[in-house]
Formats: C-alpha cells, structure tokens, sequence
C-alpha cells in the first residue's frame, strides 16, 4: 500500500491529485516510499530508525527530508528554503534516488561539505534536539554547526546557489514559474511599514513620509515605501504618481494592484520567450511570500502617459533575483485598473545581477 501513489509518477499523481513543487522531491519521495494518502499537512515518519519530515500543503508536497530542525528552531533559526534543502540533501546522500554517480562525486560537484562529522550525525541530531545550533549564511557560502562552537560534532558547508537549494535545474524553473506565480493569493497578510521607522524625505515639501528599506546595487534601486503624513496606507495617488508605481511593486497591499493586470514575456532557455498572465499584486506576492526583497528604480515617468520602471526582487539568502522592466500607463494609479506590459528574467544568480542590470540600463 505504502507504494501504490508513488508509483503514479508524472509532477501530478493520478491516484490522490498530488503535486510536488520538484522532480527531486518527487524521486525522493517514491525511493523512501512514504504513505502521502490522505495527508495535507507537515507530518513525520520513521524509516530505518530514522525520522523524516514532509510537508504538505493544498494538495502539494512542499518538502521531504531528514529532521534535522524542530519547528522552534525552524521558525527562528534557519531560512525555511535553506532548512528544507539541508533535510532534504542530506537525505538524498544516505538514500539516492537512481544516483548515477558516487556520493562522494555528488558532493564535490555540489560543493557541499562535511566539516566535522558526516551522514550518520543525523542520528545524533535526532536524539538530541535540544543541541547548541547556528547558522551563518554570506553572500557566498551556508554554514551550519551542531554542538560546541569549539568543538561541534557535525558542521556543514554548501554555496548560496539557488538551483542547489531549491532543488531545481535553470529548466526546470521555467517549467513551474507560471504555475506558481498564479497560484500566490494576495489575500495572505502582510507586515505593514512601522510609523516608529518613517522619515520625512528631505528633497521635498510635501506630505509624503517614506520607510527607508534600502538600497541596492549602489544606485537608485530603492525599497523605500511612501506614506502620507498620519496615514498607515501607502500613497496610490494621482497627485504623486512616482511614489504610487513605486509603492505598487515594493508590496501587494494596495487594492488596485489586484485589478492592474501585467503582461509578462519572460526571456527562457534557448532564447525562447513565454508568456504569463497575472496581475502586479499577484507577481508581487508570489516574490515576496518566496523571501523576495522587493527594489524598484524609476526609468521614464510621463504623467500624461506612461512610466517605465525597472523592477528587481532580490532573494539574498538563497542567491538569486528575479529581474522585470516594466511599461505601464499612469492613468491606472486614477483608474485603479488598467493594463502593464513587462520583460522577465527569472532566477538571476546574484552574481550574474550586474552584468545583467547593466544591460538593462542600456536597452
């Protein structure tokens, strides 16, 4: 019985109407032959005296992987996408899914590292939740301690390097981004700007208070969100169009970015292109409900006609950006609907991002 759903095969199961969100989750999930018949929800079960956790929500399987984190420590402690790829890769090593290479050559290749100790460490981590723990993550490089700083009994290292942590080749990333994009719900909540944290801008007299987010790639990227004196809302108004477009893309809190639809051409393997239909509120939140940091850089501003924009959400843990230039009219911030155009190029390794942002400035 424990075998009759993984035997379906395909990204969706036949028998229980199951997704997984990668190929590697589902290999892995049919070579640990793991009962997910009637589930939607995180559970844990033992194979071979070891437990594995999994993760499933509406109807898909998020995750499956070696317990290495208990949920405090989790929520806490460790990036979620960085957390699940440790269970999950460490699993893969002790339990190889049609491995058509060595252990040892995988985790070269990878660039994944015992420092101290080894697979079977698992076994103590399992035992002993409660260990001393730490995370440090670079712009370059994941490490992971268990036990004494001076002294841990396992220590790990992998590179910042999004198709190694998420699981997912270039091409597959192609695949599944439409999918994944119209599945994000702007309906989930969202933290809004704190007042304590608002600074008048200097450059001008009006009303308009900003929430200095940042910067990025030492230009005129910003993060920053606008606000009207005393208000809570963020400024979608006419009578400040740059601030509005701005505050349309740096969060999905905005009604009209729900009824703003945008077009997406996004530029694919084997100078391919494809098409997405969605709308800025749901592109916005699936990048940020995904660890995104949301910058935006006005390029060209027509207030009788259209603003140019250069979009980059930018997921610093994991390494990688997602790049949109952006046309859309102006009159939409009046109208609060209306139609943007835009180009994509998805999952930029972030150190490829100024090679690319460089381009962008000149096209």
């Amino acid at each position: 019985m424990l075998s009759i759903l993984l035997l379906c095969g395909g990204i969706e199961s036949d028998c229980f109407g199951l997704t997984f969100r990668s190929d590697k989750i589902e290999a892995l999930a049919k070579a640990a032959a793991v009962d997910l018949s009637g589930r939607d929800s995180s559970f844990c079960t033992i194979r071979n005296g070891r437990e594995i956790t999994v993760r499933i929500a509406n109807g898909e399987v998020e995750h499956i992987g070696y317990r290495l984190f208990p949920h405090g420590l989790r929520d806490v402690a460790v990036n979620e996408a960085i957390a699940d790829f440790a269970e999950r890769y460490w699993m893969e090593l002790s339990m190889p899914a049609d491995r058509k290479k060595s252990v040892s050559q995988k985790m070269i290749e990878d660039r994944f590292a015992f420092v101290a100790g080894g697979i079977a460490s698992v076994d103590r981590i399992q035992k002993n939740y409660g260990c001393d723990f730490s995370c440090n993550v670079s712009e370059t490089l994941v490490t992971m301690t268990w036990g004494d700083n001076s002294g841990p009994f396992c220590k790990i290292q992998f590179p910042v390097n999004h198709e190694l942590i998420l699981g997912r080749a270039m091409r597959e990333n192609d695949r599944r981004l439409p999918a994944e994009i119209l599945l994000a719900s702007t309906d989930v909540e969202h933290g809004f700007a704190d007042s304590t944290h608002f600074m008048s801008d200097p450059d001008t007299l009006s009303s308009i208070y900003i929430c200095k987010s940042g910067t990025y790639l030492d230009c005129e990227l910003r993060s920053d969100r606008y606000f009207k004196n005393g208000q809570d809302t963020p400024v979608f108004d006419p009578e400040f169009p740059a601030e509005s477009v701005s505050n349309l893309f740096t969060d999905y809190d905005i009604e009209a970015s729900k009824n703003i639809a945008l077009a997406i051409s996004q530029q694919i393997y084997g100078l391919k292109e494809q098409k997405i239909d969605t709308t800025v509120g749901q592109f916005v939140a699936y990048c940020m409900q995904n660890g995104c940091t949301p910058y935006v850089g006005i390029i060209d501003l027509d207030c009788n006609g259209r603003a140019d924009l250069l979009v980059i959400m930018r997921n610093w843990e994991i390494g990688y950006n997602h790049v949109l230039r952006v046309s859309m009219p102006v009159e939409s911030i009046s109208a609060g609907c209306g139609k943007a155009t835009a180009r994509l190029n998805a999952f930029v390794p972030s150190s490829n991002i100024k090679n690319l942002f460089n381009d962008e400035k000149l096209n």
